[in-house]
């Protein structure tokens, strides 16, 4: 018996944060949507062009056979992508070993039906846009490409928040649980673990 969680909620709510602290539960693993981000082609050089929120963008198919692998108790392949490269170089296999609990999070988790449909339980980080631009902003000049402060503006301007807007923001009114995001985690953990623990139990 297995149960799949998807987080999602904007860039940068926190959903990354709260995925690796359920993955202490036992028998828990978490994995980001973001790996299965498809490689640009060759000729675009500079990752400024590209618009990396559009739920077009991202391989749902092989996200899909992984979860699937994992309710089977097969291995499944989580690809490594590049940030800085836009590619996707190869992957990492896994054991399913005595996991029980996978959870995912992703901007675009459940803009796919087929693959909203796999999961047991959907969860929303809610956080202060504004909280989550300023969290963009010191996020991606370290990592994600490292790009510059006014890139990062003229971005979350131009793809970002729109994307948000259309196509994320909407998911709050269908989950199983909604997370303030604002406030540190551990204040509401408790009783989303419990949550999880009942719902895990429901399917047994």
């Amino acid at each position: 018996m297995s149960l799949i969680i998807g987080i999602t909620g904007s860039s940068c709510s926190g959903k990354t944060t709260l995925a690796n602290l359920l993955s202490k539960l036992p028998n828990t693993v978490s994995i980001s949507h973001d790996s299965f981000y498809k490689s640009i082609p060759d000729e675009i050089t500079n990752l400024n062009d590209v618009n990396f929120d559009d739920p077009e963008r991202l391989d749902n198919e092989k996200l899909k056979i992984v979860i699937n692998n994992f309710k089977n108790r097969d291995n499944y392949n989580i690809p490594n992508y590049n940030f800085e490269t836009g590619k996707s170089n190869g992957g990492i296999t896994f054991q399913c070993r005595n996991n029980k609990i996978l959870i995912i999070e992703g901007i675009f988790l459940f803009h796919d039906d087929e693959l909203t449909d796999l999961f047991d339980m959907k969860i929303f980080v809610d956080t202060d846009i504004d909280e989550c631009l300023k969290r963009r902003i010191e996020r991606d000049q370290v990592c994600h490409g490292k790009f510059l402060y006014q890139d990062i503006i003229n971005r979350w301007n131009r793809d970002v928040l729109p994307a948000y807007n259309k196509y994320t923001r909407k998911y709050k009114n269908t989950v199983n649980y909604i997370i303030d995001g604002n406030n540190p985690f551990e204040e509401n953990l408790k009783n989303l673990e419990k949550h999880i623990n009942t719902k895990f139990f429901e399917k047994q």
